[in-house]
């Protein structure tokens, strides 16, 4: 098992009965319906205009704007987050490396390659980039996860009009929500975990560091929810499907 698929396991059983909210796919599948990151500003519009219409009564293109950015940024930011956290280890963010599946919130990895420190077991292996320190790795998943979110984003901005501050504070979110669960699941499955927190170094723009609290961000319905992002535990957010964006069932945390 490569050390890629050790920590996808991992992730997989902080919720058992929603392994994909923290876990994502190592290799896209073949099936229909899977798009690159680096192919979806395009479609982000469409995206908008979809959520719109869906669990949306008020048509309100804040409540799209919200459900959207949200989704992109817990796709890119939430899993790898949780990764880092647990296990000082994180894949590549790059567009070009992600994929999203149309149906649901799932996500997958082009590749097995895996980012580690020097200490790490797997720093000898194949499919492992060792970087000097952690600073460095949080510095590198940030400037990954911004180039691959700035168009995104723009591009939901263009489209509903909403500001590009709460856009980037749900990016925040994501982070700072995964960050504080992730490692209580881990401790509620047994399985320990490593207590961290980023760096004032990390790169993040302005509007990303922004968000410091407040309400939490919108589930997919508009309705405000105390967590800071999808991974919050059953008494913060619901504990079956709900929908997003696309109109289809999807998991929750």
């Amino acid at each position: 098992m490569s050390a890629l698929a050790t920590t996808v396991e991992r992730l997989r059983g902080l919720r058992p009965a929603y392994p994909d909210v923290y876990a994502p796919r190592i290799g896209v599948p073949a099936e229909p319906g899977w798009r690159s990151f680096a192919d979806l500003e395009p479609h982000v519009g469409q995206l908008c205009a979809q959520a719109r219409e869906e669990d949306n009564p008020g048509r309100l293109a804040s409540v799209a704007a919200a459900a959207v950015g949200g989704t992109l940024s817990h796709a890119v930011l939430g899993r790898v987050t949780a990764a880092l956290v647990l296990e000082r280890r994180a894949w590549t963010v790059a567009a070009g490396h992600l994929a999203v599946h149309g149906d649901d919130d799932q996500v997958a990895l082009r590749d097995t390659s895996v980012l580690v420190l020097p200490d790490d077991p797997a720093a000898g292996h194949p499919d492992a980039e060792v970087v000097p320190d952690l600073p460095t790795l949080l510095d590198r998943v940030a400037a990954d996860a911004v180039a691959t979110l700035r168009p995104l984003l723009d591009a939901v901005r263009a489209a509903t009009r909403y500001g590009l501050v709460p856009l980037w504070n749900g990016a925040a979110d994501a982070v700072r929500g995964a960050a504080h669960y992730a490692p209580l699941y881990a401790g509620a499955t047994g399985s320990g975990h490593t207590r961290w927190a980023p760096p004032s170094s990390t790169r993040w723009p302005r509007t990303a560091r922004a968000c410091a609290g407040g309400e939490g961000p919108r589930s997919w319905s508009g309705v405000p929810r105390p967590t800071g992002c999808r991974c919050g535990p059953p008494a913060a957010s619901t504990t079956g499907p709900t929908r997003r964006w696309s109109g289809r069932p999807t998991r929750t945390a």
